[in-house]
């Protein structure tokens, strides 16, 4: 006696399909929400990783590392070298090997220099925000640190970052005012904690910054840039466009207490 065969009919074999892509529908979405939240973990471990780098940087020289470090003309233009705090505080985010790539005497723009400054740092880039493929071109489109000589001419490229240090307040329509920031980063700076009287805790030192907005990169400042050294940029964007506001906090926090109200003659970070 011979055994009927089984197997699906198109239908059945229809009804399996629809139930499995209803299930996909219904996982993926959940997945994207995981993979983003383990991205936004990511990205506020590196600041914290960060925030003990700074105090162990302080434990053994006793102050934070500069903004940035530069001779200056008597009107207060730059001369370089340039290197900035995240450059200083690559041998305590354990990237030792990096720093020895660097020559700190010379610009972050000169040739003894080409390899140093296009390393990626993964702790200070958020993996929420990630940076173009092949590093940050240096252009008259993109302000503050990445830009080009006043000539027009290409300086090079430079690593990305998406962590910033706070200006604080000052007057940056006057190239003397890059040294007089009352933040924790300016202008050769060597702020303590002794210098911080509201307490480290209630003070924003570095936040993070979205590359869409303002790009940025460890290296520091570059000299002879088109664009001042530093500048106020919004840090991140609302639905209506960029929020009004400086934002010293996680790519797509809201605004909130970090805020700090913006004027294009007054703040930056």
């Amino acid at each position: 006696m011979r055994r009927p065969r089984r197997g699906f009919n198109l239908i059945e074999l229809l009804v399996v399909v629809a139930i499995i892509g209803l299930l996909i529908g219904l996982l993926l979405p959940a997945l994207q929400a995981a993979r983003g939240a383990a991205k936004r973990v990511a990205c506020a471990n590196n600041l914290k990783q960060i925030a003990l780098a700074l105090h162990n940087y302080h434990d053994a020289l006793g102050t934070f590392p500069p903004g940035y470090s530069t001779r200056y003309e008597g009107d207060g233009e730059d001369l370089g070298p340039g290197w900035g705090w995240a450059t200083l505080l690559l041998p305590f985010l354990e990237q030792q090997a990096v720093f020895n790539t660097a020559n700190l005497l010379q610009g972050i723009e000169a040739p003894a220099n080409s390899t140093a400054r296009i390393n990626r740092i993964n702790t200070l880039l958020c993996p929420a925000d990630p940076p173009p493929p092949s590093g940050s071109p240096l252009t008259s489109g993109i302000p503050a640190l990445l830009s080009i000589e006043r000539s027009g001419r290409l300086i090079g490229e430079v690593a990305p970052s998406n962590y910033v240090g706070s200006f604080g307040t000052g007057d940056l329509a006057d190239p003397r005012g890059r040294g007089a920031g009352d933040g924790v980063f300016f202008r050769n700076s060597g702020i303590g904690v002794r210098h911080i009287f509201d307490g480290t805790s209630q003070t924003i030192a570095v936040g993070e910054r979205s590359r869409d907005i303002a790009p940025a990169s460890w290296t520091g400042a570059l000299t002879g840039a088109a664009i001042p050294v530093a500048g106020p940029q919004v840090a991140r964007r609302s639905p209506s466009g960029p929020a009004p506001a400086l934002v010293l906090a996680t790519t797509d926090a809201d605004p909130g207490p970090n805020a700090l109200p913006a004027r294009a003659d007054q703040f930056a970070s």
